[in-house]
């Protein structure tokens, strides 16, 4: 099974049980941001590798999709990025590309409140899965994200950025 399709089938798990598959023993839940004590591990990590530098771009995401404004956090993205939403767009897409399919795709929603609620930022490929909710046609409509990273070029870049 290709990794694209696990990842699909486990936040589709967890979307569907309203987060309760989430446990103590998955990755650090990111309410942790922000707590110094928590996210001080340069150690593990060469110079610029740290997990807080991940954490903040993680919290520009969430704020980027909350503001509807993609352009905040698109300078994370690397040469080439996979995008998935859901039925609509799918592919491979430059960093160019891929900015404006996702700030076409957000600046349609209205009331967006996102927020990520599960992560793993240790791994060498780390990931951030949230989930949230938007207006659409005066419907309230619920979607979940999933990026992940790769260390290249002396930062952390996304490699892939799904809606489902």
């Amino acid at each position: 099974m290709k990794s694209h399709t696990r990842i699909f089938l486990f936040c589709t798990l967890i979307f569907l049980s309203g987060g309760k598959l989430l446990s103590k023993n998955l990755p650090l839940p990111l309410s942790a941001l922000g707590n110094e004590e928590q996210t001080n591990d340069s150690t593990k990590y060469p110079q610029g590798k740290s997990r807080g530098t991940l954490e903040h771009i993680i919290r520009q995401i969430q704020d980027a999709v909350n503001g509807g404004d993609v352009r905040l956090f698109s300078g994370h993205f690397a040469k080439q990025i996979f995008v998935s939403l859901g039925e609509n767009e799918n592919g491979y897409f430059s960093a160019n590309q891929a900015t404006l399919v996702l700030q076409d795709y957000f600046s349609s929603k209205r009331n967006v409140k996102f927020n990520f609620s599960t992560s793993d930022l240790n791994s060498e490929t780390p990931y951030a899965t949230g989930g949230g909710t938007y207006f659409l046609r005066g419907t309230i409509r619920h979607f979940q994200i999933y990026i992940s990273f790769v260390f290249a070029d002396g930062r952390w870049v996304i490699t892939q950025f799904n809606v489902y």
